[in-house]
């Protein structure tokens, strides 16, 4: 159904629509945009990478500085087990 999803030249395309997405909208457009994506597509790992991007750009400083990064490990690891408890 989804195959075409698993395709490496369609997520390369996907992930480089949501990179810049997220350069230049702001937090609070594209981050719908990335948990769309998360939890539409089947494994979607560039999420955690995303996160570490968002805590680059918006991340205080002096705060701990990997919020995005643990919010999207966490995000992604339940959408994980999720995805796997509906589909059996």
């Amino acid at each position: 159904m989804y195959d075409f999803l698993i395709n490496p030249p369609v997520r390369v395309a996907l992930f480089l629509v949501v990179l810049i997405l997220v350069f230049l909208l702001p937090w609070f457009v594209s981050i719908p945009v990335v948990v769309f994506f998360t939890l539409y597509l089947p494994s979607y790992f560039e999420v955690l990478f995303l996160g570490f991007l968002f805590d680059s750009l918006y991340a205080e400083r002096f705060s701990f500085p990997y919020y995005g990064l643990t919010i999207a490990f966490v995000f992604i690891s339940i959408t994980l087990f999720v995805k796997d408890r509906i589909r059996t």
